[in-house]
């Protein structure tokens, strides 16, 4: 398991924790539709997270379907800085292809957007690809929100809010969680996951890499400092 990057924690009283909050979280989850627009989504849309009900937000969307040579290689980078000023292309080195800078430009956009909704000074980027799972058991992260997307294989996989109350711990919930308790992401999809550190006595959300065959790459996003 390679271990997270890890942000001191901290609540985020700053912003409006009911911002966005018409409408009840599926099982603790807001999925916002983003495969059928011309445009993505908002950033209130996004601080629907900051609303006590939500522990998830899942972006549906689309993106390119030719990476899976971006994923023939197995690395794990980690890389620090402003959102907006963070350089990732040593990601990728001596790769120009359309598809590389597709990933990189994208990464670049979610940092961006991320280090806003946070108002976070300082952000952490991950970028790992490999063809065996980052993190094959269930676990929750210490930190404030974390941002992960599959740009190839398989989606995060998490259980619902229903399954931690029933528990008093992670390996209780695990245990006892039912098929309707487990959720998963598609490839492509952007995830805003809580973490212990959302708030003072916050549970986050207990979540892995789900088992999968063939190669993987997956990006997550941290704040640092805020």
């Amino acid at each position: 398991m390679i271990a997270p990057l890890e942000a001191t924690p901290a609540p985020l009283s700053r912003c409006n924790a009911n911002a966005n909050a018409n409408g009840n979280a599926n099982d603790g989850e807001r999925v916002v539709d983003m495969s059928l627009r011309e445009g993505g989504a908002s950033l209130a849309e996004l601080a629907a997270v900051y609303d006590e009900s939500v522990d998830v937000v899942r972006l549906r969307r689309s993106f390119r379907t030719d990476l899976v040579r971006l994923a023939e290689r197995a690395f794990v980078l980690s890389f620090r800085g402003p959102p907006d000023a963070i350089d990732l292309d040593a990601a990728f080195p001596g790769d120009l292809s359309d598809a590389a800078r597709a990933v990189r430009d994208d990464l670049l956009t979610w940092t961006r957007v991320f280090g806003d909704l946070l108002e976070a000074r300082e952000v952490g980027v991950r970028i790992v690809c490999g063809d065996r799972p980052m993190c094959p058991s269930f676990h929750v992260d210490r930190v404030i929100v974390r941002l992960v997307t599959a740009y190839v294989g398989a989606g995060t996989e998490w259980l619902g809010r229903s399954a931690r109350a029933r528990a008093s711990s992670v390996e209780e919930a695990v245990r006892r969680a039912t098929a309707a308790d487990h959720h998963r992401a598609a490839q492509s999809d952007i995830v805003l996951l809580k973490g212990d550190g959302f708030a003072p006595g916050a549970r986050g959300v207990i979540h892995r890499s789900p088992p999968h065959q063939g190669p993987r790459l997956l990006a997550s996003i941290d704040a640092l400092e805020i």
